[in-house]
């Protein structure tokens, strides 16, 4: 069973254990290293990590006391971290994150994000549609990814 609760700030680390998994387990499949390397070095700025964590309060999944995805939903409807786990994929994780943002969300215009090649169908299937491929450029290296909106 997948448990949904509210921001821990004391789960940094397992937030940023969430966020790599996902970026070198899911992301390796669609991205070459140095893509993977800049969007999830292994050595990062800690409290710059706690603090952005800090601003957009993610909720967090659970299975089993793990913590197994995030995600978070700004006011504006923009959905800047969504993430799954790599061991925890295709298991409903993502579905339930995305069905939380759905519930929360209910009245608002439209929900938007940039997302990456490795989350792309998965948006497609909850109702996102493509607005812009884009370039994004991290630390000198180009990650392509889509501006997608649901409204």
């Amino acid at each position: 069973m997948i448990n949904i609760t509210e921001y821990q700030p004391n789960q940094h680390d397992a937030l940023r254990e969430v966020f790599s998994s996902a970026i070198r387990q899911v992301g390796k499949q669609v991205y070459n290293p140095q893509q993977i390397n800049a969007w999830a070095p292994l050595s990062y700025d800690k409290l710059g990590w706690a603090n952005r964590l800090d601003e957009i309060a993610p909720f967090m999944a659970w299975i089993d006391n793990k913590l197994v995805g995030y995600a978070d939903v700004q006011n504006d409807g923009y959905i800047d971290h969504f993430f799954v786990h790599g061991d925890y994929q295709r298991l409903g994780v993502a579905k339930a994150l995305m069905n939380t943002i759905k519930a929360q969300n209910q009245s608002r215009v439209k929900l938007y994000s940039h997302v990456s090649l490795s989350a792309y169908d998965f948006f497609i299937a909850q109702g996102f549609v493509e607005v812009e491929k884009q370039q994004a450029n991290i630390s000198g290296i180009t990650l392509t990814n889509f501006l997608m909106e649901k409204r």
